[in-house]
């Protein structure tokens, strides 16, 4: 009896032993996506970044943008800029100045308060999409007039995509 408990032992041991080493070898191959936090990504309907991509191919996508500076409404002495800044450049652009000094896109809101815009990867495994959203408002004449004030209220994103080869 006591061979029979040992033997059942021993088996129950090495089958859990066995499991546990086949779970970690599957995991380690495995490279989670990174995705850093998306500050105020809720002002943004219909965005939908993949998290896998093929090299060299042009991805178009849109998005519906909303702010709080959607209460000031343009008029002769009110005009109001959306711009979509984006790089695929090394680093951590934190606002539009920071993308400004790199390799950069920029596209512009259309009149259905909607962006439409373009990317493409050149490079295969692990690459990161940063863009920024800058929602300016001019008030009165800023150029020529000291009384003139910017509002200017800036929407980062930020996401790492896998580019797989063709």
């Amino acid at each position: 009896m006591e061979t029979k408990n040992k033997l059942l032992i021993v088996l129950l041991v090495l089958f859990i032993v066995s499991c546990k080493k086949n779970k970690t070898s599957e995991i380690k191959f495995v490279k989670p996506l990174t995705n850093k936090k998306q500050e105020n990504i809720k002002n943004i309907e219909g965005y939908d970044l993949p998290d896998t991509v093929v090299v060299n191919k042009i991805y178009i996508r849109k998005f519906k943008y909303t702010s709080e500076l959607d209460t000031i409404k343009p008029s002769k002495d009110v005009k109001r800029f959306v711009f979509f800044f984006i790089t695929k450049e090394e680093g951590d652009f934190k606002d539009v100045e920071a993308i400004e000094k790199v390799k950069y896109e920029v596209f512009a809101i259309d009149k259905m308060d909607t962006i439409k815009y373009g990317f493409k990867f050149e490079k295969t495994g692990y690459n990161r999409f940063q863009g920024i959203i800058q929602d300016m408002v001019l008030i009165g004449n800023v150029e020529n007039d000291q009384k003139g004030r910017i509002i200017t209220h800036e929407t980062k994103i930020d996401k790492d995509i896998f580019v797989l080869d063709n």
